[in-house]
């Protein structure tokens, strides 16, 4: 996002996201994630000082409590969010920035079931402002079983202690109903 609020994209160095990915503690590195929120890919500064997002805080579902699932249904029950392209119907939660007196690895898992789609993700801080953007979120299909249906699934591992919050946004909103199934937790996978 640059300051007017605007969605922007940007290449990441695979080098310098290698090199993040390496200095991972050596007891996370079994666990699998897609993405990764680290300092060094931030959004340049003037996005971060962004006021995109403050006008939604009132939209915001709190999740505080690791391994405990949110399910959130149809997003037209939020307020769109508006991006260039225009307004994308939404979710938005909050996890809550990580205590500076302890660190450890925190990890964010979101299931979608319903129908294929194309999700973007906004990472924000405590004052809601940007810190990442993830267009095009890596999904892995995961078939019915006995236990469930099937549905769509990406891990991101957050590094940074100053994310705390999330706007989750589908490219474009697909025809059949769609729900979405988040959990986080520190130091390990919540799923």
């Amino acid at each position: 996002m640059d300051a007017e609020g605007r969605m922007q994209t940007q290449t990441i160095d695979p080098e310098a996201e290698q090199e993040a990915a390496a200095s991972i503690s050596s007891d996370a590195s079994a666990a699998i994630t897609d993405h990764i929120l680290a300092p060094p890919f931030r959004l340049p500064e003037e996005a971060t000082r962004a006021a995109c997002c403050e006008a939604y805080a009132d939209q915001f579902i709190d999740l505080r409590r690791q391994f405990k699932s949110l399910e959130l249904f149809d997003p037209v029950r939020f307020r769109p969010f508006f991006t260039r392209q225009g307004n994308r119907q939404a979710w938005y939660f909050r996890i809550g920035a990580q205590s500076r007196d302890v660190f450890s690895q925190r990890f964010l898992g979101i299931r979608f079931r319903g129908s294929d789609l194309t999700p973007n993700i906004i990472a924000l801080n405590a004052e809601l402002k940007p810190l990442y953007q993830i267009t095009g979120l890596s999904l892995h299909y995961v078939p019915e079983t006995w236990r469930s249906v099937d549905y769509l699934e990406t891990q991101i591992l957050i590094e940074d202690p100053d994310v705390a919050a999330f706007i989750l946004y589908p490219e474009l909103m697909p025809s059949d109903e769609i729900s979405v199934e988040i959990r986080w937790a520190n130091g390990e996978p919540p799923f």
